[in-house]
């Protein structure tokens, strides 16, 4: 997360283990890039949710499926 100057404030990380992806993969899928990209998005807005209250809050993704999904 960073400030409205640009400055980095918090960050999260989480490895996800074989039984993870195999719970979240599709048969036919080769990846779960764009289920990874969605679940650190609502992980910020949940960790972080209370923090943004009553502010503009800026999600950057490369994902059109993500950005779909949370307009």
């Amino acid at each position: 997360m960073y400030n409205s100057s640009g400055q980095p404030v918090a960050f999260f990380s989480e490895s996800a283990d074989s039984d993870f992806i195999s719970l979240v993969k599709a048969w036919c899928q080769e990846n779960i890039i764009q289920e990874l990209e969605m679940l650190a998005l609502l992980v910020a807005v949940e960790v972080w949710g209370p923090v943004w209250n009553g502010h503009r809050v800026v999600a950057f993704t490369d994902s059109e499926s993500v950005r779909g999904e949370l307009s």
